[in-house]
């Protein structure tokens, strides 16, 4: 990446997965505190909803048609299998999962406050500066450009402060998955061995 100055990311534009706040703070923060330095600006770009489609969706279609097959799936090792089979996967098992939303509340404006009209983009630019800040920029078409650049912090905030806490799963959520499990295997699910990951959570 020695001599790349721009990161293209096409995206999925639904709010729901990758086109929200969360998103965007977390690429803002990356790229200021752990990018290289020679990158420069992250471009995000969401295809039109429905008329689109990216390499990804042909990949989940074919897992999709594969899982559909499968009448029970227990272990998460069967999951890996399968999506092996049409993709490269990455072990997320180690990687800790952290609390990005409530992390940047205080930190990071409400879109509806940003200087552009946040839903309606079809493509959004993060830039490095020197500041302890990113500027993003909105744009609503995929060629023309308004080219405002400002920040989305609140006042007196900064992109490093963002600090997200890991998140640890809740009692209620264990119990639930307890409940389940005896449900559908019986009070002596413990013994079965294709279950063994759940012991471990």
């Amino acid at each position: 990446m020695d001599n790349i100055k721009v990161l293209r990311i096409i995206s999925d534009g639904c709010s729901g997965q990758n086109k929200n706040t969360g998103m965007i703070s977390m690429l803002g923060k990356w790229l200021y505190l752990e990018a290289p330095r020679q990158l420069k600006r992250i471009e995000i770009i969401y295809p039109i909803v429905g008329h689109s489609f990216i390499p990804p969706d042909r990949v989940f279609a074919k897992i999709e048609k594969v899982i559909k097959t499968k009448e029970v799936i227990t272990s998460p090792t069967e999951y890996v299998s399968i999506l092996q089979e049409h993709a490269q996967c990455t072990d997320l098992a180690s990687i800790p999962v952290y609390d990005w939303k409530t992390s940047y509340q205080n930190i990071i404006k409400p879109a509806t406050s940003w200087h552009f009209a946040f839903m309606k983009c079809k493509r959004i630019f993060i830039t490095w500066t020197k500041t302890e800040n990113v500027l993003v920029q909105g744009e609503v078409n995929y060629r023309a450009e308004n080219n405002t650049k400002m920040t989305i912090t609140k006042k007196g905030k900064k992109k490093p402060m963002i600090q997200p806490n890991k998140i640890i799963p809740n009692a209620a959520k264990l119990h639930d998955v307890l409940k389940l499990l005896k449900t559908h295997f019986g009070d002596n699910w413990e013994t079965l061995e294709t279950l063994t990951f759940y012991k471990i959570v």
